[in-house]
């Protein structure tokens, strides 16, 4: 049932976090990223991190994580595909991995020093960064772009980073000025769009007072991602790299792609929403543009969390 299932992740998570943490003491200080705060972490892996749009989510139980209390995600460090992503490109030659995907994927701006730090690094060659709908603000924003404006990653041609601040503020920031005069060829795009996703399936009766009202959810949305999970891609499609699998038992590779398979409602939607129960999930959607506002104009896609 739910709860068994919702066990097993969180003694996977955990295992994993074990194992992250050990084969971090092991490298050197240059490529060492801070170590996971908390072991018991499936709510770390499972809700994504799109930043809400017009809704306050619930905090989480305070059973949900640890025993002794629940730890911010500043605590508990990058999210395990962030930490695998960094730890493939310290492990691999220059050029094997030349694109940071982790749109939707709870970061947020205390996470982003190990992220700029390898940017700096002369052994990467990255030419596509896309930090869409994630939780970050202009403080960890900012810090990324005068990174970029400063040289780092000369090879980038393209930065997506919609879905974290509201569009209006964008063009008038100085950190996003002064990159765009720094490097006119760069792409720098704030577009709400969740690149290469497929539809997940779309919202039907949305009862009122319920956590999907609530959260924004209106009928005729389209999911393109419910928690961590998207529909029809694989890892290395998604991340840009491909996790590796282990040959006994389930290891990160086989974890992180439990998490982020779409299959269906009943398969995909039910037992997350069972399983953390009081807790945020956060969905991104696509909303077609009414017909008062013309046909021509794009579908919105945003963000909306709340407690189920």
């Amino acid at each position: 049932g739910v709860p068994a299932i919702k066990r097993g992740i969180q003694r996977c998570i955990a295992a994993l976090q074990e194992r992250i943490a050990s084969e971090e003491q092991s490298k050197p200080p240059s490529g060492a990223l801070p170590a996971p705060g908390n072991p018991a972490a499936a709510a770390a892996m499972l809700p994504p991190a799109p930043r809400p749009a017009g809704a306050e989510a619930p905090p989480p139980a305070a059973d949900a994580l640890d025993p002794k209390g629940p730890l911010s995600p500043a605590a508990m460090g990058p999210p395990i595909i962030m930490r695998m992503m960094i730890a493939k490109m310290n492990s691999t030659t220059k050029g094997h991995v030349s694109a940071i995907k982790l749109a939707g994927s709870s970061v947020i701006d205390e996470h982003m020093s190990p992220l700029i730090e390898q940017l700096h690094s002369s052994s990467v060659e990255i030419k596509e960064i896309d930090l869409s709908f994630n939780r970050l603000t202009w403080q960890g924003l900012a810090r990324l772009l005068d990174a970029l404006a400063g040289g780092a990653q000369d090879e980038l041609t393209h930065l997506y980073l919609g879905g974290n601040v509201p569009d209006e503020e964008v063009e008038q920031h100085a950190s996003v000025i002064a990159l765009r005069k720094a490097r006119p060829d760069l792409v720098v795009d704030f577009s709400p769009q969740l690149r290469d996703a497929q539809p997940c399936c779309t919202v039907g009766l949305v009862y009122k007072n319920s956590p999907a009202s609530h959260a924004g959810l209106q009928k005729g949305d389209v999911v393109m991602q419910f928690g961590m999970a998207q529909k029809g891609r694989s890892l290395a499609q998604r991340f840009g790299f491909q996790p590796a699998m282990s040959n006994e038992g389930v290891g990160m590779g086989e974890a992180l792609l439990m998490a982020t398979r779409y299959e269906d409602v009943s398969k995909t939607i039910s037992p997350l929403v069972r399983a953390f129960i009081g807790m945020p999930i956060d969905v991104i959607v696509r909303r077609e543009a009414s017909k008062g506002e013309g046909a021509a104009a794009p579908p919105s896609v945003g963000a909306a969390s709340g407690g189920w």
